[in-house]
């Protein structure tokens, strides 16, 4: 039923183009659209309620993990924004710090500090106990990236080495040499 009313909206209306048709692992037929311009996606999206919407982007997200999951680990920040969508803190958080490693990885420092702090501030949140290591993580990305634009003397940089290594401690997990690293250098840099 679906696929019939994109098909005409694609004849007629000229907001979608079909793609392709292929077959389901139930064998069922599955129709392929896609925008043609973005300006159509964000005006259907715009209209979908806010229920709507949540569970759409969860599935979304879902699919795109179990189906490709390469292209979830490329693209964390894009299925993080669809896990936020939905509403999904542990999800997004997950994503959020994956997505703070790739960024700290090219050298974008800046979008890894805030994918960093959004992740942060969802473990922080939802104190998940399975997450401890992610969480523990994270804190060192952050202080890496704050501590490359910022320098040693940095406040939050030496804060996300605390954390990271009071993180350690609370759940028995071993230290990230980085962390004892940043608040010595810290503290040597301060003259303490």
């Amino acid at each position: 039923e679906c696929e019939t009313v994109l098909r005409q909206l694609s004849d007629t209306q000229q907001f979608i183009e079909f793609m392709s048709e292929e077959q389901t692992p139930a064998r069922d037929p599955s129709l392929h659209f896609k925008f043609k311009h973005v300006v159509f996606q964000h005006s259907v999206r715009k209209h979908l309620t806010p229920t709507s919407k949540r569970e759409t982007s969860s599935k979304v997200a879902s699919a795109i993990e179990a189906e490709f999951p390469d292209r979830a680990a490329q693209n964390s920040d894009e299925v993080a924004a669809l896990y936020a969508m939905a509403g999904d803190d542990r999800k997004e958080g997950e994503y959020r710090a994956r997505a703070a490693r790739q960024q700290l990885s090219l050298g974008g420092y800046p979008m890894a500090i805030k994918s960093a702090r959004r992740a942060a501030a969802l473990f922080a949140k939802n104190q998940l106990d399975g997450d401890a290591a992610a969480y523990r993580d994270n804190m060192v990305v952050l202080g890496v990236c704050l501590t490359a634009l910022n320098g040693y003397a940095n406040e939050e940089a030496q804060e996300a080495y605390r954390k990271s290594l009071e993180i350690a401690a609370e759940a028995k997990l071993p230290e990230h040499f980085p962390s004892r690293y940043g608040v010595w250098m810290y503290n040597l840099v301060r003259g303490r």
